[in-house]
């Protein structure tokens, strides 16, 4: 049996549905890049292609799945200044970030929980006295707008965003700083997330679990290598008996 006392969730894809918000998101903004260039639906296709994101088709190892708003307006840039767009990366990071939380809010309607009861789920993680928390690369703001949509952010006593804190994911600090809240050892805790970037946090950090889950940007054959468990959801977490699913005999990657 496994002793994890706690659980850090990545956000987008694990608890929330990356493709209800973040895709039309992102490509409003890009529409509103592009026309920035002169060659608009080539400037649109080269943009969009630089952060991982294929028409509709997203890549789950592509900076629009794991990166950090910082790292979309650093592919941004190198392609705006390639064609003579002379742009300034802090302005665009701060102009990024202010877009997106913008989208966020207009389509916040959209945004929907990987789960049917998530807001169950995590109520029975904290009765089985489960400490959570989330570590996620988007920006804080843009971040409490989903939780309080989904009326769950009373549950996250720790959330790390990208624009708190001077590291991002997969860097083991992101998960010390989550075992220095709640005095925990790296061990005791289980990492979950939908891509390569969360899985990373979980083996470099000494993570006791490393859990992929297909609700999100990557499937199974890219979260495989790095994963303890894969489950189709967070929904999986318990089993029908409301046990942990790592304290199920047996568990093993087949679980989906």
């Amino acid at each position: 049996m496994r002793n994890i006392k706690a659980i850090l969730f990545d956000k987008d894809g694990t608890l929330m549905n990356f493709h209800s918000v973040w895709t039309k998101s992102i490509k409003e903004l890009l529409q509103e890049l592009s026309k920035m260039m002169p060659d608009n639906d080539n400037a649109y296709k080269e943009l969009s292609a630089s952060i991982g994101l294929h028409g509709d088709e997203l890549d789950g190892n592509g900076i629009l799945a794991g990166g950090t708003v910082k790292d979309i307006a650093e592919a941004f840039a190198l392609i705006l200044n390639k064609h003579s767009q002379d742009v300034e990366l802090n302005d665009l990071n701060q102009w990024i970030s202010s877009k997106m939380l913008l989208l966020t809010k207009k389509y916040i309607t959209e945004i929907r929980p990987v789960s049917d009861d998530l807001e169950g789920l995590l109520a029975q993680l904290n009765k089985k006295g489960i400490a959570i928390g989330i570590a996620t690369a988007d920006d804080y703001l843009t971040t409490e707008v989903c939780l309080e949509h989904l009326k769950i952010k009373k549950y996250f006593d720790f959330v790390f965003t990208s624009d708190k804190f001077p590291y991002k994911k997969p860097d083991p600090s992101v998960l010390i700083a989550f075992c220095n809240h709640y005095n925990l050892k790296a061990e005791e805790v289980a990492v979950i997330g939908d891509t390569q970037v969360d899985l990373n946090l979980a083996k470099n950090a000494g993570a006791g679990l490393a859990v992929g889950v297909l609700s999100g940007a990557s499937n199974r054959s890219q979260l495989e290598p790095l994963a303890d468990i894969i489950l189709g959801s967070v929904a999986d977490i318990l089993n029908k008996d409301d046990e942990f699913i790592w304290d199920s005999e047996p568990y093993n990657k087949e679980i989906s």
